[in-house]
């Protein structure tokens, strides 16, 4: 079954740009370029743009970041703590005096 003749699924609330914005606590603008990356999926009605909660529910699901774990970070950074990028003496030399 192609998207064109897909079911219409019920109770799922549409939301226009403003509320989806009001809801994520964003802007218009980064709502748009979430939309364009393809970050959010958007339904267009004629001339309209709606947005499915369950979408963006999904699309924030989606970009959440779990922190590491202490025995994880240490492993990642070699053992150390903390982990500064070790410096190359061959870029220090290129460097004008």
């Amino acid at each position: 079954m192609d998207t064109q003749t897909r079911p219409i699924e019920t109770g799922c609330p549409l939301l226009t740009d403003e509320e989806a914005c009001q809801y994520l606590r964003i802007r218009q603008r980064q709502l748009y370029s979430w939309r364009m990356l393809g970050v959010i999926p958007f339904i267009r009605i004629g001339r309209s743009i709606r947005y499915r909660l369950r979408d963006l529910d999904a699309a924030i699901e989606a970009m959440t970041v779990t922190p590491l774990s202490g025995a994880a970070q240490k492993n990642r950074n070699h053992g150390h703590p903390t982990s500064v990028a070790p410096t190359s003496s061959k870029l220090s030399t290129q460097l004008p005096q």
